[in-house]
């Protein structure tokens, strides 16, 4: 399971949302830079976001975490709206020779709609005005190529 969701040319085989996604760069042997773009549902327009993503093997368990950075070669397109991934990632943990339990975390903010008169749905794990967006205040990832 860890690599069906790791590896992100396999994704596009099986997300069914997946418009484009690909590497941006490598940062450390657990951490890289990447890109995801995805289709929503009419009348919403599609998402991107440009996420720092690390991992962490740890003998039958693993952890897949990621938030929202900017790069200054991939600012934000025209044709889709900005999410920010504040906090996203999965947890797996095995529980025998051929099981295990996946836990999920997303916690995002889809921003607005660009323009659509449909707003952009918003859960619960959306960022209290008082706290801010965590994705907005990071700085830059500089130094990919």
């Amino acid at each position: 399971l860890y690599d069906v969701l790791h590896d992100i040319e396999y994704r596009k085989k099986w997300d069914t949302n997946v418009i484009e996604t690909f590497d941006i760069g490598k940062l450390t042997v657990n951490s890289d830079v990447g890109y995801y773009a995805w289709k929503c549902p009419k009348p919403l327009k599609n998402r991107d976001v440009v996420t720092l993503r690390s991992w962490l093997p740890m003998g039958t368990d693993y952890i897949i975490m990621n938030y929202s950075v900017k790069h200054p070669k991939y600012p934000p397109r025209k044709d889709m709206v900005r999410a920010v991934s504040i906090q996203t990632g999965y947890l797996i943990e095995g529980t025998g020779a051929k099981s295990c339990t996946i836990t999920y975390l997303a916690q995002v903010d889809p921003k607005g709609n660009g323009g659509t008169p449909a707003p952009a749905p918003r859960g619960s794990a959306h960022p209290s005005p008082a706290r801010g967006s965590l994705g907005d205040s990071r700085p830059p990832v500089g130094g990919l190529s």
